[in-house]
């Protein structure tokens, strides 16, 4: 059987999902099983970019949610930069 969840002793993962959140829990167990480091969350969604620096996770499990508010920042940060910079992204 094979498996896209190829997790080793080196990966990091930053659990920010509910762990109720079934998904979530599913990634947990694979880590746990794998040897996976796992960092939680501060419990501060609006943290969570300090948490990443912080943790350097290698494996993330994002919702459509999260991946849009980084997109929105990203995009607004771009609209407020110079016309140079904005040229370039």
């Amino acid at each position: 059987m094979t498996s896209d969840f190829k997790y080793t002793q080196t990966d990091t993962h930053l659990s920010f999902l509910p762990l109720p959140h079934i998904f979530e829990r599913f990634i947990n167990a694979t880590c746990w099983f794998s040897g996976c480091r796992i960092a939680f969350y501060s419990g501060d969604i609006l943290k969570l970019r300090e948490d990443m620096v912080s943790a350097k996770p290698t494996v993330m499990i994002f919702v459509p949610r999260i991946l849009n508010k980084f997109y929105d920042e990203i995009i607004s940060s771009f609209a407020k930069a110079p016309p140079e910079v904005s040229a370039l992204f």
